[in-house]
Parts: C-alpha cells; sequence; structure tokens
C-alpha cells in the first residue's frame, strides 16, 4: 500500500486545486494522460486494498470479533459475575443483542460489497458500499457516545440514546406490529421512541468532528471485568487497530466526501455520469471503494467492538440504575 501512497503523493492528487491548476496550465493531451495515470493508481489501489479485505474479514479473527456478542458463554459469564436478576438478564439482554445486530449489519454489508466488487458488479455494489458507510458511522456514533455516557453514569441520556438507535421507527411495518402485540414491554418501548430516528447526518457530523484517532489511542479499559474478558487480548486489539491505522492514506473529511459522492450515485439522478458500463464511471466506482473502505474507517470500527464489551460491562456495574429508568418505558 505504501508503493500506492507514494504514487498519489508524486501525482499531486490529493489537492483538488492543485489538480484544477494542472488542469488550467496543460494541454489537453497531458491532461488526459495525467488522468490514465491517475486511474492506473486507483485502480492498483483498489486491486490490493479489495484483496486485503477480502482476507482481514473472511478471517478467524474477523469472524471471533464479529460474531462474539452471539455467543451465549460471554452473557452468562456476564450475568454470573454481576449477579443479574431476571429482569436485569433481560434488560442488558435489549443491549447485547443491539451489540449483536450492529455486528451483524456491518459484517454482512462488507461480505457481500467484496463479493460484488469481486464479481465486478459495480454498480451493485455500489448499494452495498452506502449501506456499509451508514451502518459503520452509525455503529462508531453511537456506540462512542454511549460508552462516554455509562462512564459517566449518565444513565438517563444512556438510555434515551440506546433506544433511540434501537426501537425507533417512523412507519408501521410488519416487525413493528408484530413486536407490540407480541410483547408488551417492546409493545411500551417502541410505542415510546416512535418517530425519534437518530439521522445518519448526526453520525456524519460526530465522525467530522470527533476525534477518533486520539480517542483510540487514549482508551483505558475496564480492567475490573479481566473475569469476563481477557485483558491482553483487549489491548492485542487496540494495539492492532492502531497499526492497521497507520497504513491509511485517507481522512474523516475524506470519507465523508467519498460518501457524498457514492449519495448521488445511489439516488437515480445523472445517468451520463454514473454508468456502469463505461470505465471511466467504474474508476469512480474504485475510487469510492478505495476512500470509504481504507483503514481510517476499517480500524476504528474493529476497535469499537473493544468500547462495546467495556461499555456492556459498565451497563452490568449500573444494573439498578439502569433496570429501574427503562422499566419506565416498558410499563
Amino acid at each position: 500500500m505504501s508503493k500506492i501512497i507514494n504514487i498519489l503523493n508524486r501525482i499531486n492528487f490529493k489537492k483538488n486545486k492543485e489538480l484544477n491548476n494542472n488542469f488550467r496550465k496543460t494541454s489537453r493531451s497531458k491532461i488526459i494522460d495525467d488522468l490514465k495515470k491517475i486511474e492506473d493508481v486507483y485502480s492498483r489501489g483498489y486491486t490490493e486494498i479489495l484483496k486485503h479485505h477480502d482476507d482481514l474479514w473472511s478471517s478467524q479473527y474477523a469472524k471471533i470479533l464479529f460474531s462474539s456478542f452471539g455467543s451465549k458463554t460471554v452473557f452468562d459469564g456476564l450475568s454470573k459475575a454481576h449477579d443479574l436478576s431476571p429482569k436485569e438478564t433481560v434488560y442488558i439482554e435489549f443491549f447485547s443483542d443491539f451489540i449483536e445486530n450492529s455486528n451483524n449489519r456491518i459484517y454482512s454489508n462488507m461480505r457481500d460489497l467484496n463479493y460484488l466488487m469481486k464479481e465486478k458488479k459495480y454498480l451493485s455494489g455500489m448499494y452495498l458500499l452506502r449501506a456499509f458507510t451508514e451502518s459503520a458511522l452509525y455503529d462508531l456514533y453511537v456506540f462512542t457516545e454511549l460508552y462516554l455516557l455509562i462512564k459517566k453514569g449518565n444513565i438517563k441520556k444512556f438510555v434515551d440514546l440506546f433506544c433511540k438507535a434501537n426501537f425507533s421507527s417512523s412507519v408501521r411495518s410488519f416487525k413493528v406490529t408484530y413486536s407490540r402485540l407480541h410483547d408488551k414491554s417492546l409493545n411500551s418501548l417502541i410505542g415510546n421512541f416512535e418517530k425519534k430516528k437518530i439521522h445518519i447526518n448526526d453520525a456524519i457530523r460526530f465522525y467530522k468532528k470527533f476525534n477518533l484517532k486520539k480517542f483510540m489511542n487514549d482508551y483505558k479499559f475496564d480492567e475490573k471485568e479481566i473475569s469476563i474478558i481477557d485483558i491482553k487480548d483487549s489491548k492485542r486489539i487496540k494495539d492492532s487497530c492502531i497499526k492497521l491505522m497507520s497504513r491509511s492514506y485517507s481522512s474523516p473529511s475524506k470519507t465523508v466526501e467519498a460518501y457524498s459522492q457514492l449519495c448521488e450515485i445511489i439516488h437515480p439522478n445523472s445517468y451520463y455520469l454514473n454508468n456502469e458500463h463505461d470505465k471511466e464511471s467504474i474508476a469512480d466506482f474504485k475510487k469510492l471503494y478505495l476512500f470509504i473502505t481504507d483503514y481510517s474507517m476499517i480500524a476504528k470500527v474493529f476497535f469499537n467492538m473493544t468500547v462495546k464489551i467495556d461499555t456492556l460491562s459498565y451497563l452490568a456495574q449500573n444494573k439498578d440504575k439502569y433496570s429501574k429508568y427503562i422499566e419506565k418505558f416498558t410499563s
């Protein structure tokens, strides 16, 4: 990847202003030649990162990390360590299921996205690229904020954000109708948070403003919970993610800029500019994959797994306050 970064730096493509100035100064043939070089660089970078992602996300490491909350053993360990009552178990399991659902969505989006891109189904891949981006941004925003709130003991805001993120809906679907008929507590929860959805723009603003890199470097693990998860493993995950992020050539602003272009492709707009059957559009698709799935965001998504584990631990430590507050919405 370092070779790709060096080539990108040499052709000055990182700054749009510099590129625009080159357009004015050079001949038409020179511009076309430069664009071909840029396309070649992106194509090689795309091929390299696609292969690496295929290896990374299909590895045993990723499978264990993303499936850890689906393990009954982990939750049983938490329940025994904190002597959870039946009611506390149900309420904390709400949160554990929420984590698992978020993990599954991110993982399945990336798995299927990589498959489509390998099969050269680029336009379909762009739809899943957007789904992955929004799932990742949402995950980083919600779980970082929830961690900071529970660590400070702010149960009221914690429950409010968690319920908005997990139970809010602006439309009546079959799942909503069934859940409200099937379970009194779910009926009350969904009813209380109806039409209080978190917008993706909230997640985008957070990603641009909050220094997640500093947050990762400064992160202190909850060492009281060693009985639930090996603290050495958590520290290894942190070191691996920081090392992975050091390979990044993108930035939060570049990721958000790529996401904006991606939205234009997805919307039924500018068919001439976004066409799966011409090589220039395909070059754009590859560029967007390259910048969005760059390690700047991927490393943070992987690291967020440890944040979720600590959040769950802090939640168990605050089980009485949490249970009393969430009960207000379930009765």
